[in-house]
């Protein structure tokens, strides 16, 4: 039988085409197409690369800003530091170069100086050593203890009611059990005072704690004792003290810390009016002091008329010991602040005489919203 060559031909072709397997002809590809796809792959693994490497930087320049922030927080909290140790070790000196002097007054340059502690040079910055006056005034200079009462080192329970009813306003009675209550709170046994407090009292709060039975550590410490408010605490701060020997500088004390201590309204008064002076205003050039102990009813007296019941009194109390003309501890509030800037450290320690030592400090960092005025040479001192 005769093929057709064209037919043949045809068949060949055929032939040559089944002669693929049909996995094969099914997993065939072009090239073209093969190209394209890898190249899109490529692209889309070189955006995630470079978004990954970009969400990276933008890590560590967040951590890098946040190193170079804190590096440069602690260097500008040494540097007031540095000055807050200046403004500290000027108040050491002028208290320890005034121990020489016959009295300590508020008239001495460590209580009232301006030209020595406001605003002074140091470092990068400046320090002020400053006080709160009772009225809410400042002064610039230091603190001596032994204008205050002693919480911890008196013994009378007079006293220690006393200072609560002439210091922050309580009544008589409520005073009284207030001294009681603190008295408890230091004392080692369980026995309670009348109108005191004990344990036993301190169990119903929440939460419950134990009286101390130790003397007090800080003075925040009065507001867990029965008796005791924020408003009492704020009012009685300026005439209480932990530290200090348990005497009272008559050059120094308030008229309500001598009323505490048994003067009658009128003795104190004549105390104050005495060391006044002609202007009636302590801390100016006219004050007058006591500056020997023995003769201080002597002086008192040949300047204010005194009944001869409070000569008497006042002549106990400078043979009971615990008068006295002169002040072995002192407190500090130095705050420190850079130039142009808000940032400020404000440190308080307490210190002895006469060698200065200093027997804690506390410190804290803040801002200043208002920045003092520019100090110049005619600013006005006292």
């Amino acid at each position: 039988m005769s093929v057709n060559p064209r037919s043949r031909k045809k068949n060949g072709l055929l032939e040559r085409h089944a002669a693929f397997p049909a996995s094969s002809r099914e997993g065939f590809r072009s090239p073209c197409a093969t190209g394209t796809g890898e190249r899109g792959s490529i692209l889309i693994f070189t955006i995630w690369v470079l978004g990954m490497l970009s969400l990276f930087v933008l890590a560590l320049g967040f951590q890098v800003r946040g190193t170079l922030r804190y590096l440069q927080q602690m260097e500008i909290r040494q540097k007031l530091r540095n000055i807050a140790d200046a403004g500290t070790r000027q108040a050491v000196a002028t208290a320890v170069i005034s121990g020489a002097e016959d009295a300590d007054t508020l008239g001495s340059a460590w209580s009232r100086s301006k030209g020595l502690f406001y605003e002074q040079e140091a470092g990068d910055g400046r320090f002020t050593v400053s006080y709160e006056t009772p009225d809410g005034t400042t002064d610039y200079g230091l603190i001596d203890e032994e204008r205050k009462v002693n919480l911890n080192k008196t013994k009378s329970l007079r006293v220690l009611a006393g200072v609560f009813e002439f210091g922050a306003g309580m009544e008589p009675g409520e005073a009284s059990d207030l001294a009681a209550s603190i008295q408890d709170w230091r004392d080692e046994d369980d026995v309670i005072n009348a109108g005191g407090a004990e344990s036993r009292d301190y169990h119903t709060r929440t939460p419950a704690y134990n009286a101390k039975n130790k003397d007090l550590d800080t003075l925040e410490e009065l507001l867990m004792i029965k008796g005791m408010t924020p408003r009492i605490y704020k009012a009685v701060l300026p005439y209480v003290t932990l530290d200090g020997a348990p005497v009272l500088n008559i050059n120094t004390a308030s008229a309500q810390v001598l009323r505490a201590n048994g003067f009658s309204e009128n003795l104190a008064r004549s105390v104050l009016a005495y060391r006044m002076g002609r202007d009636l205003k302590e801390g100016t050039p006219d004050d007058r002091f006591f500056n020997n102990k023995e003769s201080i009813v002597d002086a008192l007296s040949g300047v204010v008329s005194l009944p001869d019941s409070e000569k008497q009194s006042l002549d106990s109390f400078v043979h009971s010991g615990l008068l006295d003309i002169k002040s072995r501890t002192f407190t500090a509030r130095v705050t420190a602040r850079l130039e142009h800037r808000q940032e400020a450290l404000t440190r308080t320690c307490v210190f002895d005489r006469p060698d200065g030592t200093i027997k804690r400090c506390q410190e804290y960092f803040h801002r200043i919203e208002e920045l003092p005025p520019e100090r110049t040479e005619n600013a006005p001192t006292q």
